[in-house]
């Protein structure tokens, strides 16, 4: 296919666009100096030097004369310049593809096979996610790349980018035969034929016959390497593999004998290189390489030290929801929303209410559309079915008429028999006979069954087409009507003033709430917990730069008026309600309860990612500072125990997280790092004089915890923390983050233990009202939550109500 000069090669996944090659416009004198030469060419009269006679000529013509042939060259020039300038402006493209690797090693996986990636050195690609690959950003990243020291640049950050780098998010060992010097002295077509591969085979071809289930040994070794090689290791512009590629199917690259980490980063380089000698959009190389080490060094967790500590594979550790984090932080990922408003009073038009009304009904009509398509799917199905039980009655109905029509030939000649045979033998024979006759009546009875129960089967089935149907005709209708309802009310309503839309629309309200899980306490002038006391609230400013259902979900948690009891989040046994969730508001002290079940959420989404994450909820860690010596520890034991099942074991934590109120109002962080034996603090408000005595209550804990580990109190049902002392941890206090409000405390520790679940470290960070927004919204939409579904849709359903107003 061949579009306005540019030629698309291959299909959905393996695609390519290449520019024409399209060269310099000359200037005006080679204009001249070509027609010119067709001139003499046709008329016969070259002779002697051709280039003098032309320039000769050139020189004696006039201005006026010379102008057709320079306009020429201006309009080309124009015309190479825009063309360039269209070129450079397309989406980059890469054959780099994760989703692909991630199917071949499912489908090794399902066929017994996984051990061919362990062999070639790959095994760690075992357990990869299917990431987004953000192919703008790894442009950005290699057009700043600084090719003499290695290291790549963002903005004004640089880091290195190294072989080691390369193994750390590879997961491969740094070590072993160079790939380039064992690899001179192979022949590629001697290669291919011994495992059975063409000379010229595209990589489509090759994931075919993996498939096949036709090769096994090395013959499919070699085909899985190549495969890896062009799609996700080293991929080129081509869809085929080529002499270079054949090669490293050789024994040692079958045996993982080769230093992969090298060959893989010298690949990268070169892709760089040839990148930045001119503009071009194709990236070639392992680029997943860049963005990983790009997201580690802006997580605050170096690539090459997390491998070397945990071993696994930097790009393993990276998942769609990592990316997202990161790439907020980087404000590549969500741009703010142009907010549309009328006369800045924050009211949205009645012509701009009814297209997104109209909008939301036809997506409805197209999911209803999709939902008919898969009601026919099924019926066809039922048909199918019906087909194949008529096909069963016919064919056991003459079996059944064959086996009748055996047997009373069987009788009769019996009979013919009895007449011969004496008394005696003529009653065994009538015995015989009935015999068989019974078993056959037997047989028969038996299939009427069957295939009453086939027949059970499918008119259920009909019957379910037959509701789905009647489901689908109520959809429509209500569908068309409420279409005719909107277009008939704009053309009321497009005519009257704004003023009268403005009064119809106005709605005020005021939500009075009462803290009710607030205990009164001492406070000092840090963070201020809210008071029990009864307070006019207003209306709160949903944060802009959030998509329309995030804001509705705001919206519909904070500014109606529900019940301060009323359940929105439901994960195992723990729970909030919206007077819960209304302490995310902008400028409202974080409750204890939403910090919990965001540390839930980050240990349960840790084991996904092989990060074992524990916790200890604050009251927990309060009611041991609170405990005095008369307190039994039995009564400890069995007040914590049953919490504690609600996460990970201690024994099996790389971290342990624990929140503290600090006389209910400041919340602080005590991070236990099992692995490196590292007691952090992290304290937002670290420069007061009261965070000195929460150091010392964090050191006190930890001697409790210390205390109890050692009594056995809780090892039996959860776990150890282990025989290496805490208090011999080294302690160390976190300063990264200070807080700039007198609220924002429980914020700043909810984000660090995102940071801790997801990275395994922490960075420099500042708190704004989106991150609420964002942490409300990650928690009703937790796929955890028993609600979330309820909760959007009666959200959305406010949010449209609101508008119709």
């Amino acid at each position: 296919m061949e579009s306005m000069g540019w030629k698309i090669v291959g299909g959905a996944d393996d695609f390519e666009i290449e520019a024409e090659t399209r060269k310099q416009p000359k200037g005006g004198y080679m204009y001249f100096y070509m027609a010119e030469c067709k001139r003499m060419n046709e008329d016969g009269t070259q002779s002697g030097s051709v280039t003098k006679d032309v320039r000769s000529k050139w020189n004696s013509m006039s201005d006026a004369e010379n102008e057709p042939y320079i306009t020429q060259s201006r309009n080309d020039s124009k015309e190479y310049k825009e063309r360039r300038k269209a070129h450079e402006n397309k989406e980059v493209s890469t054959r780099y593809s994760i989703k692909r690797v991630n199917l071949l090693i499912k489908h090794l996986k399902e066929n017994g096979q996984l051990n061919v990636l362990g062999e070639i050195g790959f095994g760690s690609l075992v357990g990869v996610k299917d990431r987004p690959i953000r192919r703008e950003l790894c442009r950005f990243l290699m057009a700043q790349f600084d090719v003499s020291q290695c290291i790549a640049k963002y903005g004004d950050f640089s880091f290195p980018l190294g072989i080691s780098c390369a193994a750390a998010v590879l997961g491969v060992e740094n070590e072993g035969k160079s790939v380039v010097e064992v690899c001179k002295s192979k022949d590629w077509k001697a290669l291919a034929s011994k495992y059975g591969l063409k000379h010229k085979v595209t990589y489509a071809e090759i994931e075919e016959e993996i498939k096949s289930g036709s090769y096994v040994g090395d013959e499919l070794t070699a085909r899985v390497l190549l495969y890896l090689v062009g799609i996700f290791l080293c991929p080129t512009g081509n869809t085929s593999t080529n002499k270079e590629h054949m090669k490293l199917i050789c024994d040692e690259g079958l045996k993982g004998e080769f230093n992969w980490a090298e060959y893989i980063h010298s690949r990268l380089i070169e892709s760089i290189i040839t990148f930045k000698k001119g503009i071009q959009r194709y990236l070639k190389g392992c680029i997943a390489i860049l963005e990983v080490a790009l997201f580690d060094f802006w997580s605050g967790c170096e690539a090459v030290p997390a491998y070397e500590r945990t071993g696994v594979a930097r790009i393993r550790a990276w998942g769609k929801e990592e990316v997202v984090r990161v790439m907020v932080k980087l404000k590549l990922d969500r741009a703010k929303k142009q907010e549309r408003w009328d006369d800045g009073e924050g009211k949205h038009s009645n012509f701009d209410i009814l297209m997104s009304e109209l909008a939301d009904i036809k997506k409805i009509q197209f999911e209803i559309i999709q939902r008919q398509s898969r009601v026919e799917e099924k019926l066809d199905r039922v048909e199918e079915k019906l087909e194949r039980v008529e096909d069963t009655l016919e064919r056991h109905k003459g079996v059944v008429e064959g086996k009748i029509d055996g047997v009373v030939k069987e009788v009769e000649v019996l009979r013919g028999e009895v007449v011969k045979e004496v008394g005696v033998l003529r009653g065994d024979i009538k015995m015989v006979t009935g015999e068989k006759f019974e078993g056959v009546v037997k047989e028969v009875v038996e299939l009427r069954s069957e295939l009453t129960g086939v027949k059970g089967v499918v008119d259920k089935y009909l019957d379910e087409g037959d509701q789905l149907k009647g489901e689908i005709k109520e959809m429509k209708s209500y569908v068309e009507k409420k279409y005719d309802e909107l277009k008939k009310y704009e053309e009321e309503k497009r005519e009257e003033e704004e003023e009268e839309m403005e009064e119809m629309r106005r709605k005020e309200v005021d939500v009075i709430y009462t803290p009710e899980s607030v205990i009164a306490a001492d406070l000092d002038s840090e963070c201020p917990a809210p008071q029990k006391k009864k307070q006019k609230v207003e209306k709160t400013d949903i944060p802009s730069g959030i998509d329309d259902i995030e804001a509705a979900i705001c919206d519909y948690l904070w500014n109606s008026e529900l019940e301060s009891e009323y359940s929105v989040i439901s994960m195992r046994n723990q729970f909030a309600s919206v007077y819960d969730v209304a302490t995310l508001k902008p400028t409202e002290w974080v409750g204890g309860m939403v910090i919990d079940l965001l540390a839930w959420t980050v240990c349960y989404d840790s084991q996904k990612s092989l990060r074992m994450i524990g916790y200890l909820p604050y009251h927990l860690a309060q009611q041991a500072l609170d405990a005095n010596s008369k307190e039994s520890v039995e009564g400890i034991a069995s007040f914590w125990g049953p919490i504690l099942n609600n996460y990970v074991k201690f024994t099996d934590c790389e971290k342990i997280m624990i929140t503290i109120n600090y006389h209910n109002s400041h919340w602080y962080l005590l991070v236990l790092d099992m692995v490196d034996r590292v007691a952090t603090i992290y304290d937002s408000m670290f420069t007061t004089e009261a965070a000195k005595q929460r150091v010392k209550d964090a050191k006190r804990l930890i001697k409790i915890l210390d205390s109890y580990n050692k009594k056995r109190i809780w090892v039996e049902s959860y776990g150890s923390l282990g025989k290496y002392p805490l208090k011999n941890f080294k302690f160390v206090e976190h300063k990264k983050n200070k807080q700039l409000n007198g609220h924002d405390c429980g914020m700043y520790v909810m984000m660090w233990m995102e940071s801790i679940g997801s990275t395994g470290a922490t960075g420099d960070f500042v708190v704004g009202d989106w991150d609420r927004s964002r942490i409300l919204n990650d928690l009703v939409s937790h796929n955890q939550n028993e609600r979330r579904q309820e909760i959007t849709k009666v959200a959305i359903l406010h949010k449209n109500n609101k508008r119709m107003q």
